[in-house]
């Protein structure tokens, strides 16, 4: 897992490409509520976070993008720096 270490993946992927990665949840949270603040925020991206199957995150990423669509973009945006 990481947050903001930059770099860190690339070689993480380098030397152990069996490994998987994973983002510390608290880590994106703390930086997302610096843009994203609110009840609604945290029970959104929590409940994404604890989607079990790829079709249940697809549909809480979906109802965050109807609800914000910058706060998705900033998770997408921030998933997608890390790959």
């Amino acid at each position: 897992m990481s947050d903001q270490q930059k770099g860190l993946s690339k070689i993480i992927i380098e030397k152990y490409p069996q490994s998987e990665h994973q983002f510390c949840v608290q880590h994106m949270y703390n930086n997302f509520k610096k843009r994203f603040s609110g009840d609604e925020f945290r029970k959104k991206i929590w409940g994404i976070s604890d989607s079990m199957t790829e079709e249940v995150f697809e549909r809480n990423m979906d109802a965050l993008r109807v609800y914000n669509q910058a706060a998705h973009e900033y998770l997408v945006r921030a998933a997608l720096k890390e790959k």
